[in-house]
């Protein structure tokens, strides 16, 4: 399956990400304000920590892949049907985290998460996202759709994370997003997020298969990295 359409232009691929990069920051910004301008302060730290992370993630794209960058700003290319079908429960899940978390605080007053969980939370959320640059400088195949990328001679990569765990950009979501709850203060803010995050190993599970039918030197690149996210356990 070949890709006709043309690279989209350097200005092109700066004007689609600062679109996508206010829009985060909007939605991040009406739950900050939901019930007060400074009412929900959990959201306001959420709010500069993805800020923080969207600043790491287009530098190391920019320095190490700048073609990854343009290819994860393009419309998503047709994939395995399973794929977009855990993609909509993913994408689900994580609004519900958003929904979830502020009617806690405003409204169903739930469990105060104590300050040492949210730094914690924190911590999680920029390491697991550290892991996730460290795959993005990694890896310039790294799309957001499960197919092989034949128009650009797609190959295994097998260096930097990928010598630890198969897929470690779920790896890296996985640590990140169990801090999302944390820094949100919200404990009942877990419960989409284990939606999301089963989304994400089953997803591994059918996306590890076709790679292991479909992309030469995959089966071979197995055998030596056993491990698909978490070492020494699966």
């Amino acid at each position: 399956m070949r890709q006709t359409q043309a690279a989209p232009a350097p200005a092109e691929s700066d004007a689609k990400l600062a679109v996508r990069a206010i829009l985060r920051v909007l939605i991040l910004i009406a739950l900050c304000t939901a019930g007060g301008l400074y009412g929900y302060w959990y959201a306001w730290l959420f709010l500069g920590l993805t800020l923080v992370v969207l600043a790491v993630n287009v530098t190391v794209m920019r320095l190490r892949n700048p073609g990854l960058l343009r290819q994860r700003l393009k419309p998503d290319r047709p994939t395995k049907k399973w794929d977009r079908q855990f993609m909509i429960v993913g994408f689900v899940a994580s609004i519900g985290i958003f929904v979830v978390a502020p009617l806690d605080f405003f409204l169903i007053h739930g469990p105060n998460v104590p300050l040492a969980f949210v730094i914690a939370g924190a911590v999680l959320y920029l390491g697991g996202n550290g892991f996730i640059a460290w795959v993005m400088g990694e890896n310039p195949f790294l799309e957001r759709t499960v197919r092989i990328q034949e128009e650009r001679h797609q190959v295994v990569i097998t260096t930097g994370p990928y010598a630890i765990v198969r897929h470690p950009m779920y790896t890296g979501l996985l640590v990140a997003s169990a801090g999302w709850p944390l820094v949100l203060g919200s404990w009942w803010a877990f419960l989409p997020v284990l939606v999301m995050d089963v989304a994400f190993v089953v997803r591994t599970y059918h996306e590890d298969r076709t790679l292991h039918d479909e992309l030469p030197g995959y089966r071979e690149y197995a055998q030596k990295t056993r491990y698909r996210l978490l070492p020494g356990v699966w």
